[in-house]
């Protein structure tokens, strides 16, 4: 039904009441606007409506609200209340309601709602009515707003994407605010929506789960933004409430409409307006984002809200939070049972990227940006995590030439920790909040197996040492900023989880760099290695503070190479009473069977003291030229040549959420001159081993030095430092730069007899 078809049959309905209306100069519009507090809503006709609602004018004074429903329609009191709430809600309010269907016609005054007798009206009549008029009280504008909340999707739908933009508003910001989990720039599609429509579909009460910072606020991001789905989503982050969920919708009401709302009313607004009362504009959902176990006030109304939507099919329950926050809010404390959330929540687990999404993820990035990652990134675990890919974007030279793509590199380079600390506060406060926990994550005795596995490549604390040493108001303040939070292991033991490891990582630079730059050189090293091995992302962190400490000629990065290098792996023999485990954060312990390790190149054995190679390989990232002006390459030179000779895969070893999430690479086994067997990364994984990334860099930076070490590898018939090297030139082929592309031919010429 097209304008003209609506004002015609408007045009019929006002001549059929009004008979003189010519006369009497009356006009019409079926596009108005009514007034909510501080804003304006339009109302306008729309086919899904059963009615149409018409302003009808007298000499451009608002004369009256029309609702005109259709003849085999029968008139209800519930017309005449919408009718009176739009008349209550316009500026200049008119006197008349009208509710008619073309076979009977009501009137009635707006001020009172009474219904009153008018037969072929005359403009004395009229004029009566308005002089009538009189400044509504203000709790007829309450009782207008509430029913229009209740049954008008227009007004809805208005007051909805307000409270959804100045909630989600709180948690928005640019790409290199790190502290706020949306980016204004950047919205990684993700799998877990499209599994949260399907389950708001047709359940009505879902948890959203997942480890601390992995994308939960995102999904419901997108959630609530997209197009065409049977829903209308409001979205509440419990840090915004600490007094609880409904007075803050009964502040954003009031605040909206100018007029004072209760809890009780929001209440009552839910179930009468919400849950009972299935809307043509579809399906109310409830986002409670950010829930913590221990906020009882938000707890308790979790469940009044559980109560509310568990037999309703107009209304649907979301609840954002970590799982461990899940596992306990499930759980009655003390007890074997569930709690009502655990019994009636239907889990959505969020993960990091998986195979799809990160290829949905180039995709994107290619087509927004220009960016595109190195082969081998969909091994790497951190580039998975869409908070990694912010912030390696956020690094990223905000001018470039046009038409100019530029490359991630498959791992994360020691470098990307320098801006870390910024992107989430200057505060000199949180920045010592953090360092002071991360000396303690680093100092603390742990003393069980299972805590030792907990805490390694997560950098959590122990809640009682951190007690203990940090206090209830630094605890108390993090938690608050949203840096940590709790976790309970499969022992129920309890920990401070540090929410953003890369956070906990550039902490770790900070305090490290403040203690050592007053130790002597072999302290020094020493400290560093001792201390930031069990840390998350603990080669960067080395790296960053030998790097910052060279920097500033606190002692010479050479002497560091040399003693790093001459501190290589080790094979260890396994011993018959040799028990081994890996923790996963979803399973917990899971045995390793001694046969499992026999069936390896070094068979019966283990790698250990495999840290400062590592390190190596993320100093050799950064061109590195020693103070030696006779030959500055020789440092650079050392590392590549004796760590590209390693004779096993060189990467570090990050927590895993489940032994399904191991991943496998196509691997080679080689022979050296010696006789000695080891096993290499296939060419087309990519390039995933730092010193392999190094080598490809210097051929970028340092081509003379590079292939300097390709002629040693030939002449040494070093196969695993050829390989290594072959891999860097060859994943390069295609460059535009001449230079650097003649640089390449050379070293694949010297290195032609590698697989």
């Amino acid at each position: 039904m097209n304008e003209a078809t609506f004002e015609a049959k408007a045009h019929k309905a006002i001549e059929s009441i009004f008979p003189n209306f010519s006369r009497l100069e009356i006009t019409h519009q079926v596009i108005f606007t009514v007034k909510l507090g501080h804003e304006n809503v339009e109302v306008k006709p729309s086919i899904r409506r059963p009615r149409l609602d018409i302003l009808i004018k007298h000499k451009e004074r608002n004369l009256a609200v029309l609702e005109l429903k259709k003849p085999t329609i029968t008139l209800t009191d519930d017309d005449r209340k919408q009718g009176l709430s739009y008349a209550r809600l316009l500026e200049q309010m008119p006197p008349l309601v009208i509710v008619s269907n073309g076979k009977e016609t009501l009137f009635y005054e707006t001020i009172s709602g009474r219904p009153i007798a008018i037969t072929n009206p005359d403009i004395e009549q009229l004029e009566m009515l308005f002089t009538q008029v009189l400044e509504i009280a203000a709790s007829k504008k309450d009782e207008a707003i509430q029913i229009l909340l209740g049954k008008d999707p227009l007004i809805w739908k208005h007051v909805i994407d307000d409270f959804n933009q100045k909630s989600i508003s709180n948690h928005i910001g640019s790409l290199d605010t790190l502290s706020l989990p949306i980016s204004e720039s950047l919205h990684l599609p993700r799998k877990s929506t499209e599994k949260l429509i399907d389950y708001v579909g047709n359940n009505p009460v879902i948890a959203l789960t997942g480890a601390p910072l992995v994308g939960k606020t995102n999904v419901l991001y997108e959630f609530c933004y997209l197009k065409n789905t049977p829903f209308v989503p409001i979205y509440i982050n419990v840090e915004d409430c600490p007094y609880g969920i409904f007075q803050y919708l009964a502040n954003h009401f009031t605040k909206h409409f100018f007029s004072a709302t209760s809890t009780d009313e929001v209440r009552q607004w839910f179930l009468n307006g919400i849950v009972g009362n299935p809307r043509s504009d579809g399906k109310t959902v409830l986002i409670v984002d950010g829930v913590r176990h221990y906020e009882d006030k938000i707890i308790k109304e979790i469940n009044e809200l559980i109560d509310f939507c568990s037999s309703s099919k107009s209304f649907s329950l979301v609840i954002g939070c970590d799982s461990s926050n899940f596992n306990l809010m499930s759980q009655i404390s003390g007890r074997q049972g569930k709690t009502l959330f655990g019994k009636k929540s239907l889990k959505l687990e969020v993960d990091n990227l998986n195979d799809d999404e990160f290829e949905n993820a180039r995709n994107y990035l290619m087509e927004q940006w220009s960016i595109d990652f190195q082969k081998g990134a969909k091994y790497s675990r951190e580039l998975r995590t869409p908070r990694i890919i912010r912030m390696i974007l956020s690094q990223l030279p905000s001018e470039r030439k046009e038409d100019t793509q530029i490359v991630i590199s498959s791992f994360l380079p020691f470098y990307s920790l320098n801006r870390v600390l910024e992107g989430f506060s200057s505060d000199i406060t949180f920045i010592d909040d953090m360092v002071k926990l991360v000396n303690v994550s680093m100092r603390q005795d742990l003393k069980s197996p299972l805590e030792v596995m907990v805490s390694y490549g997560r950098g959590f604390v122990t809640y009682e040492k951190a007690e203990s040493i940090l206090g209830e108001i630094r605890i108390e303040r993090l938690r608050h900023q949203g840096h940590i939070d709790w976790f309970v292991d499969k022992e129920l033991n309890r920990y401070i989880a540090p929410k953003s490891p890369e956070l906990l990582a550039a902490s770790a630079v900070e305090a490290l760099f403040r203690e050592v730059k007053k130790m002597g050189y072999d302290e020094a090293i020493e400290h560093v290695l001792n201390l930031c091995e069990r840390l998350p992302y603990s080669d960067l962190i080395a790296a960053n503070v030998f790097d910052r400490l060279s920097s500033e000629d606190k002692f010479p990065l050479y002497e560091l190479i040399v003693r790093l290098a001459n501190n290589p792996p080790r094979i260890e023999k396994i011993r018959n009473d040799f028990n081994g485990a890996l923790y996963f954060d979803k399973t917990g312990l899971v045995n390793i069977p001694k046969e499992t390790l026999n069936e390896s190149p070094e068979e019966g054995k283990l790698i250990s003291n495999i840290f400062p190679w590592l390190v190596l390989s993320q100093l050799a990232t950064k061109p590195l030229l020693s103070e030696y002006p006779e030959d500055p390459g020789y440092a650079y030179r050392e590392i590549i040549k004796t760590v590209g000779s390693y004779r096993n895969i060189l990467r570090r070893y990050d927590p895993i959420a489940h032994p399904e999430n191991v991943m496998e690479y196509l691997t080679h086994n080689l022979i050296d001159k010696n006789g000695e067997e080891g096993e290499v990364l296939c060419g087309e994984v990519g390039i995933i081993e730092p010193i392999t990334y190094a080598m490809m860099s210097g051929f970028s930076t340092l081509p003379d030095e590079l292939l300097e070490i390709c002629k040693y590898a030939v002449k040494e018939k070093d196969p695993f430092l050829k390989h290594r090297l072959y891999n860097a030139a060859n994943s390069m082929i295609g460059v535009t730069d001449e230079k650097i592309e003649n640089t390449i031919t050379q070293a694949l010429k010297i290195l032609n007899n590698v697989h």
